[in-house]
């Protein structure tokens, strides 16, 4: 039985390398790798199919888990382990056949992408050369030319990755900055920071291992903001590593909780009270407080700041004259990192600085020339009577430039944020970095804002999302499954797009849903008895749907309902009625309904608190 089996393993490497080239099925940023990609999801799918055949549900499980579908309009970048896990030797001999052709396959792969990372380095893009070395390890962690092009070391015959184990050790003095007692606070120690904290030793390392995770994709992101021209392409041609400036450990403060946070930070910096974290330029510290809920979006951005302020040569006076928007804006952006099975992504059209991006500028048309909004320095951007919605347009700004037109400008935008972290930007900068005037990106961001049903086929994660803004986008009910999904989801905006009773049936599963917008859809009454179900909804917008009074009362058990809009609906005074049961009702807006000042007074003796607009 075992020389079958070994030999049905064999056949799924022959049958790979015969199948008839096709378009490419995994969406890339390299032009130059779609080839690679397909050719190893083909292999890898044919490995997984076998594993049907031979009844190893798990190993096809993980072997599909391996193929990741990219979407273009996200960066992928990969967090190598240590070493491979080893398959233990108590499994089945078809067990450990199948790791055994499950890795060939991998170290086939690495190797290709290996040879890539050399190509794009004599390219002189040692940015995507060093993020395929990363992806080399992923998929051969035991690379050694990658491990050493990186500088990794080796300990006891082991190659060590860096960021991966922290170490937490009790003060031993009072901390000369908080007056913590020796031995009530501790020091976090790892590759890139020092963290202190009066919480506990493991909430120190846990928030050290995130800091690591982020300053991985950071390098690796903005790869030519930080290294040494040249160095990269040295090592991987085995040149003696060149002398390089040693730089100190990133300093973070993370306090016990928001009290003392406040009570610690609140002499010195202005409007604290405000913050959930914060970095201080002038300290070169980031402060952030332990909490049940931690927001790490919040740390991420952050932190963001701390590493492109505690670069090499950086002016203090970021943005001072102009320009400062593009610092803000790229924390933003760096908010949407998100950790995947050893990968992360960053960029999206789910990413939850977007959504309010593309609700300004979609649904409330609110838009700043970009020429005008890099004219600002720090103090203008911060005093701004709009300064939400700016910093809104700045997030969706840094998307589009990072992530948007084939990733024309994402070379350019790194040149521009080092011309502005150095002190050399004037108000030409932009277009002179860009090769584009401002005007030219203002006429590209309502379409890069866009999203279609295609952008729901890739390889994301809905159990991350708690708001998705699709209004005014071109998504029907095939998008629609996918959103179901989304259990964490509490706010979800489906203005004016084409979605149907078939597609609202599909959101029966988003309990913790407050605020869902309908507006302008082509639901009817049967929609109701999905959005009726949500009971946490808190505001529910109806507006120019064909809903009727039959389907009001199907909102009764909508308990927590503070806001319903009907707008331009048949509703009539006979709709009104089964409103009365809603016990936290406060707001109905009734214009071009059929409902007559009557109607509205019956409602408002029953519910006295209710205001029609």
């Amino acid at each position: 039985m075992s020389l079958v089996i070994a030999i049905a393993w064999a056949t799924v490497a022959s049958v790979a390398m015969a199948q008839p080239a096709s378009q490419p099925t995994v969406a890339t940023g390299d032009a130059d790798r779609t080839e690679i990609d397909r050719e190893f999801a083909e292999r890898l799918r044919l490995l997984a199919d076998k594993c049907d055949e031979l009844n190893l549900p798990e190993q096809a499980k993980q072997t599909r888990r391996w193929i990741v579908a990219r979407d273009p309009g996200r960066q992928y970048l990969y967090l190598p382990d240590d070493e491979s896990p080893n398959v233990a030797a108590r499994e089945s001999r078809i067990v450990q056949q199948w790791a055994e052709r499950f890795q060939l396959e991998r170290d086939r792969h690495a190797e290709r992408l290996f040879e890539l990372a050399q190509s794009r380095a004599e390219a002189g893009d040692e940015t995507a050369a060093f993020q395929r070395l990363h992806e080399t390890l992923h998929h051969n962690p035991a690379h050694a030319a990658a491990r050493a092009a990186l500088g990794h070391r080796q300990l006891g015959g082991r190659w060590q990755t860096p960021g991966k184990r922290p170490v937490a050790r009790p003060g031993r003095l009072a901390h000369p900055t908080f007056g913590w007692s020796p031995r009530r606070y501790w020091l976090t120690q790892s590759d890139h920071y020092v963290v202190s904290t009066n919480h506990s030793p493991q909430a120190g390392i846990e928030l050290a291992e995130k800091l690591e995770l982020l300053h991985s994709v950071w390098s690796q992101v903005f790869h030519h903001y930080w290294a040494t021209p040249g160095a990269l392409t040295a090592r991987l041609n085995g040149e003696p590593e060149r002398s390089t400036n040693v730089t100190a450990p990133l300093q973070v403060v993370l306090f016990a909780d928001r009290d003392e946070y406040l009570r610690q930070l609140g002499v010195g910096e202005s409007r604290i009270d405000v913050t959930i974290g914060y970095y201080s330029a002038e300290n070169r510290r980031a402060y952030f407080y332990a909490s049940d809920q931690p927001d790490i979006a919040t740390w991420y951005h952050e932190a963001t700041h701390q590493l492109f302020q505690e670069a090499p040569n950086v002016t203090p006076k970021v943005g001072e004259r102009a320009n400062f928007w593009i610092a803000e804006a790229i924390a933003l952006y760096m908010e949407s990192l998100t950790v995947r099975d050893g990968y992360a992504t960053v960029g999206g059209f789910d990413a939850n600085r977007l959504q309010f991006a593309r609700y300004r500028r979609l649904n409330e048309s609110f838009h700043m020339p970009l020429a005008e909004l890099a004219k600002l320095g720090r103090a203008e951007l911060q005093r701004h009577e709009d300064l939400r919605r700016l910093y809104s347009e700045s997030a969706g700004l840094a998307h589009l430039l990072m992530d948007g037109q084939a990733n024309r400008y994402r070379a350019a935008t790194i040149d521009y944020l080092a011309a502005i972290y150095r002190g050399v930007d004037d108000e030409a900068t932009l277009s002179r970095t860009l090769g584009v005037s401002p005007s030219d990106i203002d006429d590209q961001y309502a379409a890069f804002l866009n999203v279609t049903d295609r952008d729901f086929t890739y390889d994301i994660a809905p159990e991350t999302w708690t708001n998705l803004a699709l209004g005014h986008t071109q998504i029907t009910d095939e998008s629609l499954p996918v959103v179901g999904r989304a259990a964490e989801l509490t706010w979800l905006d489906l203005t004016d797009t084409n979605v149907t009773d078939a597609g609202v049936s599909h959101l029966k599963s988003l309990t913790k849903l407050r605020q869902l917008t309908l507006e302008g859809t082509r639901i009817s009454d049967q929609a109701l008895q999905v959005a009726g179900e949500l009971t946490s909804l808190e505001e529910l917008d109806l507006s120019r749907t064909a809903v009727t009074d039959a389907a009001m009362s199907q909102l009764g058990r909508l308990k927590n309902l503070k806001t319903l809009w009907l707008t331009g609906t048949s509703v009539t005074d006979t709709g009104l009625r089964p409103l009365a049961d809603l016990p936290r009702l406060e707001r109905v807006e009734l214009t071009g309904t059929a409902t007559t000042a009557a109607g509205r007074e019956w409602l408002k003796q029953r519910r006295p608190n209710i205001t029609f607009e």
